[in-house]
């Protein structure tokens, strides 16, 4: 701005948050219990299109819900390795093995559908389905902070 004023303070007014506070515990473990739910959804859906759908498509699901895991798992590591190098300063690792890892997860799903496509295509639906597995757990997660939220005054 032209007053000189300072857009991004460097400090947060008010007290720092208390790492112990049931809010910031509670908060703090949203991608465990995410992770958690992304095994749990996947363990079932390739459970339900086992029986429902036959061999083929559980298993094109349970390869796109194992991808998904992964996939999501990877992306949180390098945004949390970023978020450190850029913050801190302190990660071990250099920028581009972060990105590569990120990369090559987009490629890995890539070819793992490319070869579902052509190997069992009436069984890509199914993948599909299994990398979309981040969604719901991530909707579960979000009704599951809003009840917290609401019930304990989070």
């Amino acid at each position: 701005t032209d007053d000189g004023q300072n857009l991004f303070p460097e400090e947060i007014p008010g007290p720092a948050p208390d790492p112990n506070s049931p809010a910031e515990r509670f908060y703090g473990a949203a991608i465990a219990r995410i992770v958690r739910g992304i095994l749990v959804l996947g363990i079932a859906g390739t459970a339900v299109a086992l029986a429902t759908f036959g061999i083929r498509t559980g298993v094109s699901f349970m390869a796109g819900a194992g991808l998904a895991y992964w996939n999501f798992r990877t992306l949180v590591s390098a945004v949390n390795s970023l978020g450190d190098r850029i913050v801190a300063g302190h990660s071990r690792e250099k920028g581009s093995a972060i990105v590569f890892r990120f990369i090559s997860c987009i490629l890995l799903v890539g070819i793992a559908g490319y070869a579902i496509f052509f190997s069992w295509p009436a069984s890509l639906p199914g993948f599909l389905v299994g990398l979309c597995m981040p969604v719901p757990a991530l909707m579960v997660e979000a009704g599951h902070e809003g009840f917290i939220a609401l019930r304990r005054g989070l």
